[in-house]
């Protein structure tokens, strides 16, 4: 394996570890703040996150302008050039999160009325709202460091960074919590980390590159029309991507009304978080791509970013699919909708799983700046959606299921539109694409087939409508014999000669550690 392969894999795996950590915390951090505070202030804090989504949309064109062009400075040892670039991009984000907080707080009444926040909470809702937001511009404004040490290719260095911020962050709401800040605890903790991250990508940043200022003087009308090209452009794609996302919902809640825009929603949430610890390749893959220039080098990591995607994808997403009632059942209980919310999830996780696999393809084209090349996907989505529910209506009118296979279908055939698009585009056809990427990415099906076919010719499922405690141990069952057969047929029919040794060589460091494997 090449240095910059086992570097790939090497910043792939830690921002693998990062994500998962952080999704564990965010998972467990709303019970320890539930037991302190009420419902109703829980809800505030969670208004000021809503606040802030729409905020982080507004910035997103910024961070790959920072990446691929930190990327491409560092390369031809460019300090000067890497300056003008933080200097710019913080004077402009500056500008505009002023710009963005002046506007949120003249229009927070009318926020604080459309969100319906009761008279009793308003007050507190609203010193959430600034604060939060305020935290979060003043980070996005001076994220700019971070970003860098992404882009320049130190991705562990900004990962660590992010797990030590958000890992305090965890520490310190719980210390207060416990101390009786209230939600305020919240806000207090929030502040803390970034105040860390930041003044910490600062210092790392200054350290690997001697040299690196921010200076008023070094604005430049250069790095300005980058920003507002090629980051508008990103920030565009991103915008028609974030409504692609929630248009199952807003679907759901045109034709069948907000009840079943709910039931999208419950159906989604399990998928695309499995989804999001993927994404951490694709993050990795676009300053790679930037450094790697174009040819050869662009084709490899390709190939080695979406095959790496498809591995990872294929172990959680068809157990999702298949067993998604029992899952649904463990999660929510004996909810009326379970088996619809059950039915919805089994068909976006067939959609959602395809789609991750293009995300590799849109960082390289990114990475080498052509941002454009999304809205081929954008164009895919949405047409394939219009003329399959179109297709749909006129057969039967809409309900549940079938709006769902229509979200679905059309959500397949797209991404697989576009990742034939990629495949072509960067290796010259569409060879390899079988074997290489859809192979590795669906062959965790057949496994999962089999599992659900053992599980019910064994009657091994509880009742119906069964308390959650008697699934646990026919999903874990259920799992083992999964990963079992998947991790046969994997081994058997996928992995290449080369990743069985890596496989073989990260097994017997786990077996060591193990106190029985000593004797």
């Amino acid at each position: 394996m090449s240095s910059q392969s086992s570097q790939f894999s090497s910043d792939v795996s830690f921002s693998l570890f990062a994500k998962t950590l952080y999704l564990l915390t965010r998972v467990a951090l709303p019970p320890l703040v539930l037991a302190h505070v009420s419902l109703a202030d829980y809800g505030t804090w969670s208004i000021a996150f809503i606040v802030i989504s729409y905020l982080g949309l507004t910035a997103s064109g910024f961070a790959s302008v920072y990446i691929r062009r930190g990327a491409l400075a560092q390369q031809a040892g460019d300090i000067d050039q890497l300056s003008r670039l933080i200097s710019t991009g913080i004077i402009c984000l500056g500008a505009l999160s002023l710009v963005l907080f002046t506007a949120l707080a003249s229009s927070l009444p009318w926020l604080m009325e459309s969100l319906d926040v009761a008279m009793a909470q308003r007050a507190t809702a609203s010193t959430l709202v600034l604060g939060a937001c305020a935290i979060f511009l003043a980070d996005i404004t001076l994220g700019a460091y971070a970003y860098l040490l992404h882009g320049i290719g130190r991705i562990r260095t900004e990962q660590k960074i992010w797990v030590m911020a958000y890992l305090f962050e965890m520490a310190v709401a719980v210390a207060l919590l416990q101390t009786g800040w209230g939600i305020q605890a919240l806000l207090v903790a929030f502040a803390l980390r970034y105040v860390l991250s930041i003044s910490a990508a600062i210092y790392c940043a200054r350290r690997l590159l001697p040299g690196l200022r921010f200076s008023l003087s070094l604005f430049d009308r250069v790095m300005l029309r980058e920003f507002l090209g090629f980051g508008s452009l990103v920030q565009i794609s991103m915008l028609c991507a974030n409504a692609l996302q929630s248009a199952e919902r807003v679907l759901a809640g045109f034709f069948l009304g907000a009840p079943a825009a709910a039931l999208f929603d419950l159906g989604n949430k399990l998928p695309s978080t499995a989804n999001s610890i993927p994404a951490a390749v694709s993050t990795v893959t676009l300053p790679a791509a930037a450094r790697s220039g174009a040819g050869a080098e662009v084709t490899a990591l390709y190939y080695r970013a979406t095959r790496m995607t498809a591995l990872l994808t294929a172990l959680p997403m068809p157990f999702l699919a298949l067993f998604a009632l029992p899952i649904c059942q463990l999660w929510l209980g004996r909810h009326p909708e379970v088996g619809n919310i059950a039915l919805i999830m089994t068909l976006l996780t067939l959609s959602c799983h395809v789609h991750s696999l293009t995300g590799p393809g849109s960082s390289i084209f990114r990475g080498i700046g052509q941002a454009g090349n999304e809205f081929i996907y954008h164009g895919l989505r949405a047409g394939l959606l219009a003329l399959v529910i179109a297709a749909f209506l006129l057969v039967q009118d809409m309900a549940l299921l079938l709006l769902a296979q229509a979200i679905a279908l059309a959500g397949c055939l797209a991404a697989l539109a576009y990742l034939l698009w990629n495949h072509h585009q960067l290796t010259g056809g569409v060879r390899g694409l079988g074997s290489a990427v859809l192979l590795p990415a669906l062959a965790g099906y057949p496994a999962a087939i089999v599992t659900a076919v053992l599980m019910s010719q064994a009657d091994l499922w509880p009742a119906a409508s069964p308390l959650r405690p008697a699934l646990i141990l026919p999903l874990a069952l259920a799992f083992t014999v999964y990963l079992l057969l998947a991790g046969l047929s994997y081994w058997r029919f996928v992995l290449s000669g080369e990743e069985q040794q890596r496989g073989r060589h990260i097994l017997s460091i786990l077996m060591a550690r193990l106190p029985f494997a000593q004797h």
